[in-house]
């Protein structure tokens, strides 16, 4: 609940980071508003794509931008929290199934979501959270 709060009200600029991946993510609306209205700019999908991170989240940040009209900014925020519940979600079942107790994954589940590094990064459109939930997912 905290972080859709600070998610929505946060007014202070991005870092580099956070701004090469909303840029990234812009060029991909851009392409998807292209290719929706059959007049496809290629060099959009291009610039989005020339980096050495995948696309992956970029694109999902893009598909919430569209689909957050005049909130695009605050739905692309919104997909990091996502990720970060996916995250603490995968954590309590990986914990849960290698502890075979439910309360170690309440434990596991609760230390993360409260970490400081962790719950600065959860509201920040970058990659590590969605790593770390694709991770924990697949083990």
């Amino acid at each position: 609940v905290l972080g859709v709060y600070f998610a929505i009200n946060n007014s202070h600029p991005p870092s580099w980071d956070d701004s090469f991946n909303m840029i990234s993510a812009l060029y991909f609306k851009k392409f998807f508003i292209s290719l929706a209205t059959l007049h496809p700019q290629w060099e959009l999908l291009v610039s989005g794509l020339d980096s050495y991170y995948g696309p992956v989240t970029r694109v999902i940040i893009a598909l919430a931008m569209i689909l957050g009209g005049q909130y695009e900014l605050i739905f692309a925020k919104l997909t990091a929290i996502i990720w970060f519940m996916g995250m603490l979600y995968s954590t309590f079942l990986l914990t849960q199934y290698v502890s075979k107790n439910t309360r170690s994954g309440l434990i596991a589940t609760s230390f993360i979501s409260f970490f400081p590094l962790v719950y600065s990064q959860a509201r920040i459109p970058l990659y590590d959270i969605p790593l770390a939930t694709v991770f924990t997912l697949f083990l």
